[in-house]
């Protein structure tokens, strides 16, 4: 599933750099969404296949993951605020005007990787230096706060980051939900539902940050990915999978290239992407699970999504050549952070799982 999680990878980088001569790809929030459902699938096929069948083995999955993400986040993280506070932008302010408590949160939390997403829903008065909650921080709550109200996720040194928060909640409940039986499983699912409905309809919040930054809504996406395993594990289900299987490779890949040009409403085309993605996902692992060069095209997935907004955001200058020199730029460094940095650590974080494991 390689070429497919370059392709939301790179969805998310032409949308947050305004587009690519005009052309966009998939959506930032179905994007997003379809990677969760991607990660409910292997984190569902790795719990089951690697680490359950060993004792004692929730800490040595809790540590494989965060030595998977967290390397590169934090060394981005810390360059960004860097190169920041040295040409006096965002974190010279925040340095010089936020309090100890939320900058000493935003740095802990961006080592740890833990609340990412929490900043969504909170703005910040520079002027009284306080955090407020906000249900509608990204739809003009900023201005009952006060003279000088900052988004929250100012806070965060890579404003993607947010769904990596997801991805470690997630991960944190994962060895207790993906092994339970299928109604509990069902139950739980259920329940994300429902909160999406009780914050959607209930309280009036149908609107960003939560309609997809508020994570029990979204545990729903994990969940379909782990439906997805127990079909792809099924006997039952083999033949058809490997028969389907090229097809449904083709179509998600022309899917996600054709996106912008599909006439439908946003609402309706990108629930339909993330079920088409859900419906394909056990074919697409069946046909690509054994091929290196789209197994290596998804691991410049990660590098992409973390790399990209900082490398905009220094193309600012370039006008109108800011998107293109910055997916190129971002490429670029994608390919250096993983064979310098993303490739030995995961050799050796495999070698530290089987000697975990065995």
């Amino acid at each position: 599933m390689g070429l497919l999680r370059l392709l939301l990878a790179c969805s998310v980088a032409v949308g947050h750099a305004g587009g690519l001569f005009g052309v966009r790809l998939v959506n930032g929030l179905t994007a997003v969404e379809s990677f969760f459902v991607i990660s409910g699938f292997y984190m569902s096929m790795v719990i089951h296949e690697k680490y359950s069948r060993h004792d004692r083995w929730y800490r040595l999955f809790w540590t494989s993951r965060y030595l998977r993400l967290a390397p590169l986040y934090v060394l981005v993280s810390a360059t960004t605020v860097v190169a920041s506070t040295l040409i006096g932008g965002k974190w010279s302010t925040l340095f010089s005007q936020g309090d100890f408590l939320t900058l000493a949160s935003s740095i802990f939390s961006a080592l740890s990787l833990i609340g990412q997403d929490i900043f969504m829903f909170f703005g910040y008065d520079l002027a009284t230096h306080r955090m407020y909650f906000l249900h509608n921080v990204l739809t003009g709550g900023l201005t009952t706060i006060g003279a000088w109200p900052t988004p929250g996720y100012s806070f965060l040194p890579i404003e993607p980051g947010w769904s990596i928060g997801i991805e470690v909640w997630f991960y944190l409940l994962a060895p207790f939900i993906l092994l339970l039986r299928l109604r509990w499983a069902l139950l739980i699912v259920g329940v994300s539902l429902a909160s999406r409905a009780i914050v959607a309809w209930g309280l009036g919040w149908s609107y960003d940050p939560w309609n997809y930054r508020f994570f029990p809504s979204e545990l729903v996406f994990f969940m379909m990915g782990h439906f997805c395993y127990h079909i792809y594990v099924n006997p039952r289900y083999r033949f058809v999978l490997k028969k389907l299987a090229w097809f449904t490779w083709i179509g998600v890949l022309l899917f996600g290239v054709m996106y912008n040009l599909i006439p439908l409403s946003q609402v309706i085309k990108g629930n339909l992407f993330v079920f088409a993605i859900a419906l394909s996902i056990p074919e697409i692992f069946v046909l690509t699970k054994r091929w290196s060069i789209d197994r290596l095209l998804g691991e410049l997935s990660y590098p992409i999504y973390i790399i990209h907004m900082p490398v905009i955001g220094a193309c600012t200058v370039l006008g109108k050549w800011q998107a293109p020199v910055a997916l190129v730029l971002t490429l670029t460094l994608s390919v250096i952070a993983y064979v310098v940095l993303e490739r030995p650590i995961d050799v050796w974080r495999s070698r530290l799982v089987q000697k975990g494991v065995t």
